[in-house]
């Protein structure tokens, strides 16, 4: 099912890794680094950090290194040790610290079957390094011929597999290379960088601004990628794109509807904090660079049709929806089996949350976090509403159907259905709808099918902060630690409720316990249960 929906071009660079060798080119240093004739616009801070001489903070985790060893030790973990090759901790600074680092990974990275090889974390690599000149370092001869024969390795492995992020990344490491580096292939190297860009400026960013691939942290990795290379062009004093122009705008613009009161972003997909630049700082390097950047809708309801999300605000609340695709049928790789999930802030605190993401080494918690039951949204007998599967594998997928959404008045209703788990309970939907007025949310839900037996559960997974007190069975206060109530959740009498603790993932490797609360049901389809929440508006 999986290999059906991948596009041609796809296939075949799959197949081509497989039968054809790549090879690592020799390194010269031929190449040298070029002074820009403008002035390089500060860019955004990344996460992660060089703490010490051996010691990093990269995705939340600090840890203490031994350099060399250390950058082929895959205890440190996929992720952390990926991040670790890609250099986003440099600091524009010209001392001997960062010269001999980037130095050290040349002379100890000379295997192309590496975990630093891999085309994502190459082009990281080459853009962050001459990020670091742009910012005041020294790329001197060996680190320029160092990056001259990682392009030409690079050119042999464009990440042409999924079609997503990662080849506008590779793109712009070709951009990078051709401004900033004098060498004979700089002219091809900015041609093809150029084609790429603009081409997945175009095809990544969707009619509403959002990244196709529907993560929020993937989407301000993508930005900050666009606004990066949008920062080189005016600094060579070249022009910019129009479609580099237009991605940029909407998609500044689909961020701030993304996130939270709290500035932060809604933890939907494959998301978490402490990978990508925060939106503030996006919004302050994008208005930097002379981009509009539109403030946060209040009292609205804004429907980004083409991600499938819709933000509602109220008063002093804030929901997030999710009514749409697990993702692009191409590359759903990021995507999680929570179709009609959500997220809701009240008074500038977040409430209800989704669970996060906490790895991506093959482990039991990455299959638990993408699965339905970490998410705020109906399971039906222990099943997924998506088939995911191993690290990024989607096999059959909810699709979308008899979508509403409108506003009237002080009250906005939102409702659709999903068939996502027809492929293994045959006829049976899912229909959610959302009402949202004057302090209260209420939701419904109805499955519908053959009148067999069938579990229904949906869950409700509370914020670290957020205290549950259960006043009567199907009743709680939800109060913050400091015992300030904020609202009443109420179940419908026929569910059997239960409090329990699950493990809340906002960042790679972090892990913090909250409370969850459930309603379970069984029984005949039809089947209609719903839950309201109130608040003082």
């Amino acid at each position: 099912y999986q290999l059906r929906n991948l596009k041609p071009v796809q296939i075949y660079f799959r197949l081509r890794k497989r039968i054809r060798p790549v090879s690592l080119p020799v390194c010269e240093e031929s190449a040298r680094y070029l002074a820009p004739p403008g002035l390089w616009v500060p860019p955004v801070k990344m996460p992660h950090r060089r703490v010490s001489a051996n010691r990093f903070l990269i995705l939340g985790q600090e840890k203490a290194l031994s350099l060399p060893a250390a950058w082929q030790d895959r205890a440190l973990g996929k992720k952390w040790l990926m991040e670790l090759h890609t250099f986003n901790f440099l600091e524009g600074r010209s001392g001997t610290d960062e010269i001999d680092l980037i130095h050290n990974w040349i002379d100890n990275n000379t295997d192309c079957s590496g975990p630093g090889w891999h085309p994502y974390m190459t082009s990281q690599r080459i853009s962050n390094w001459l990020k670091w000149g742009l910012s005041g370092g020294a790329p001197d001869s060996a680190v320029c011929g160092s990056i001259a024969q990682q392009l030409r390795y690079l050119l042999q492995v464009l990440f042409y597999d999924e079609l997503d992020h990662k080849l506008f990344n590779n793109g712009k490491a070709l951009v990078f290379a051709g401004l900033c580096l004098d060498h004979v292939d700089a002219g091809s190297w900015l041609k093809r960088g150029m084609a790429l860009t603009q081409r997945f400026s175009r095809e990544l960013v969707g009619d509403d601004g959002g990244y196709i691939g529907l993560s929020p942290m993937y989407h301000c990795t993508l930005l900050n990628d666009m606004l990066d290379v949008a920062n080189l062009l005016q600094t060579f004093r070249q022009p910019v794109p129009d479609d580099l122009v237009r991605a940029i705008t909407s998609a500044t613009r689909w961020l701030t509807c993304m996130c939270h009161p709290d500035g932060q972003i809604a933890l939907f997909n494959d998301a978490a904090f402490t990978v990508a630049p925060e939106p503030k700082q996006l919004h302050d390097y994008a208005r930097r660079l002379g981009f509009p950047v539109a403030p946060a809708p209040e009292n609205s309801l804004q429907h980004l049709d083409a991600s499938g999300f819709v933000r509602i605000a109220s008063g002093g609340a804030v929901a997030l929806l999710d009514i749409g695709r697990i993702g692009p049928d191409h590359f759903p790789s990021h995507g999680h089996a929570d179709t009609f999930t959500f997220e809701l802030s009240l008074n500038g605190q977040r409430l209800f949350v989704d669970t996060g993401l906490s790895t991506y080494e093959h482990l039991p918690a990455r299959l638990w976090e993408r699965g339905t039951a970490a998410h705020n949204t109906v399971q039906v007998d222990g099943r997924n509403s998506s088939d995911v599967w191993q690290l990024f594998k989607v096999g059959r997928r909810a699709r979308i159907s008899g979508l509403t959404v409108q506003a009237s008045g002080a009250e906005c209703r939102v409702s659709a259905t999903h068939d996502g788990y027809c492929r293994v309970l045959r006829p049976l939907l899912h229909r959610r709808e959302w009402r949202v007025s004057d302090g209260e949310l209420r939701i419904t839900d109805c499955l519908t099918g053959k009148g067999e037996q069938h579990e229904a559960k949906v869950a409700f997974h509370l914020h670290p902060d957020i205290i549950a007190r259960q006043r009567q069975a199907n009743l709680f206060s939800l109060e913050t630690s400091s015992g300030a109530k904020l609202a009443e959740l109420e179940l419908w009498s026929g569910l059997q409720v239960s409090v329990s603790d699950y493990d809340y993932h906002p960042e790679f490797g972090k892990s913090i316990r909250a409370t969850r609360i459930t309603g379970n049901t069984s029984g005949c389809l039809p089947m209609e249960f719903s839950s309201r929440l109130s608040w003082l508006s």
